[in-house]
């Protein structure tokens, strides 16, 4: 309860903050899941003069697998200058259970017309890269799975992830896709690294346990409905450490009242050798 109140509270500073601004939203979504799986997440995005934007972020989530409510805070920053748009994103982890992580990121991307006629008619293309680093203070149990025992010394790994991402854009759709590879600074099985750590997957998605190797994902979403926009992703997990992959699928739908956006969504994951977990999103978006 008291994440969801801090949650609820973020949301409505943003919304407060940014009616002094050019203009914004805010938004805030419940995720519940298999094995008492639960995650709040709230948002919001600030326009600022100069085709600047901020965008403050916040999530609680807890597993019964897991020992602790996890907390993710945070920032991004964008410059979007005609066609070209810049990002630079920061977020950190605090300690829980022994394990907390940061990172940094930074992105650019260009949108290419498509059509004279239409001016939504685009193809987007970028890139960037993510720096994170975990620490645990825990090695993992037998066969790799679980918290063991106390770790002497501190253990720290860097991962660097490589992105590319595009979307071709329409009055009717919009089809997005994206690739992110994985590297690590240390060898993770040598060093006896837990894969049961909890994350919020990417952009806060379902549960997804494990560093990841490859993250390969496709989004489509239907715009030609009257104030209704369903979608449907797919998202392949691969893992540094050998776990068989992961699919993931999504589907759910927006309905648009107003200045109000309410959201719905349902996920099946999949994984061999693991039973199928399933989540449902409730969320409420806002313009100001």
């Amino acid at each position: 309860m008291k994440s969801v109140l801090a949650a609820a509270a973020l949301a409505l500073l943003a919304a407060v903050s940014a009616r002094a601004d050019d203009g914004g939203s805010a938004g805030a979504d419940l995720t519940v899941g298999s094995n008492g799986y639960r995650a709040v997440r709230a948002r919001a995005s600030f326009d600022l003069p100069d085709s600047v934007y901020l965008a403050p972020r916040a999530a609680f989530y807890r597993s019964d697998e897991v020992n602790g409510t996890y907390k993710l805070f945070g920032l991004r920053g964008g410059y979007e200058p005609g066609r070209w748009s810049f990002g630079a994103d920061a977020a950190v982890q605090p300690r829980v259970d022994g394990y907390e992580k940061s990172s940094l990121g930074a992105d650019a991307a260009y949108s290419f017309p498509l059509s004279d006629s239409d001016k939504k008619a685009a193809f987007d293309l970028g890139g960037g890269v993510v720096l994170t680093r975990h620490s645990d203070r825990f090695a993992a149990a037998g066969r790799g799975l679980g918290r063991g025992a106390e770790r002497t010394a501190e253990f720290a790994v860097r991962e660097s992830d490589l992105f590319v991402f595009g979307a071709l854009r329409s009055r009717a759709a919009v089809l997005s896709g994206r690739a992110t590879s994985s590297s690590y600074d240390r060898d993770l099985a040598a060093a006896n690294a837990r894969r049961e750590l909890l994350t919020g997957g990417g952009g806060f998605d379902a549960a997804v346990f494990g560093f990841p190797d490859t993250i390969l994902s496709a989004t489509l979403r239907i715009k030609a409905i009257p104030r209704v926009e369903p979608f449907v992703s797919y998202t392949r997990t691969t893992f540094e450490l050998g776990d068989p992959p992961a699919h993931a699928v999504e589907a759910g739908a927006t309905v648009y009242l107003g200045r109000a956006g309410l959201s719905a969504s349902v996920e099946r994951y999949r994984q061999q050798g693991f039973a199928d977990r399933n989540y449902l999103t409730l969320g409420a978006t806002l313009d100001f």
